[in-house]
């Protein structure tokens, strides 16, 4: 009998050894391993052939399932690019220097002072805006303040704020 359809399946052990399980489908349907273990069923004759291994299988992966180790791989890879979008737009200590808050203001379409930086207090949680280009005038940010700028589709990440500087603010 000739095999109508191959799949490759997938044995993983509790050290993260992988093994590929290669299945024949025969023409009377069974499902069979090297032309052992025939079951309707390919995860049953995956099953079947891991048994006879005695090897500590932990997952049996149909064609194209991912493993936990891939799930988690992808899974740590999203939250890391998560957490560097929010590490580029979370508020810092330092206030913003005069090229980045002019860099800012050009954004804004203007070379002259915009309402563009935000500072907060974390002892009143209260957000503070200050618009002048050449720096704060007539505010003095406690000790204590964090900083963020904005531009007119809200706030601005450090990385596009560098982009700005070396640009010499210009829209580009």
């Amino acid at each position: 009998m000739g095999s109508e359809e191959t799949q490759m399946w997938r044995a993983v052990e509790a050290n993260g050894t992988m093994h590929d399980v290669e299945l024949q489908q025969r023409a009377d349907g069974l499902w069979t391993y090297r032309g052992d273990y025939p079951s309707r069923s390919p995860a049953t004759t995956v099953l079947r052939t891991v048994v006879d291994w005695r090897a500590t299988v932990v997952e049996i992966l149909a064609p194209g399932e991912p493993s936990r180790a891939e799930l988690t791989r992808d899974r740590d890879a999203a939250l890391a690019a998560v957490d560097a979008v929010r590490a580029d737009y979370a508020p810092r200590r330092e206030p913003p220097t005069v090229e980045e808050v002019r860099a800012v203001s050009r954004l804004w379409g203007r070379d002259h002072a915009v309402r563009c930086v935000m500072w907060r207090s974390d002892e009143h949680g209260r957000w503070t805006e200050s618009w002048n280009t050449g720096g704060y005038t007539g505010y003095t940010p406690p000790t204590d303040a964090s900083f963020m700028l904005f531009g007119p589709d809200g706030p601005v990440a450090w990385s596009q704020l560098a982009r700005l500087v070396a640009q010499g603010g210009d829209r580009g």
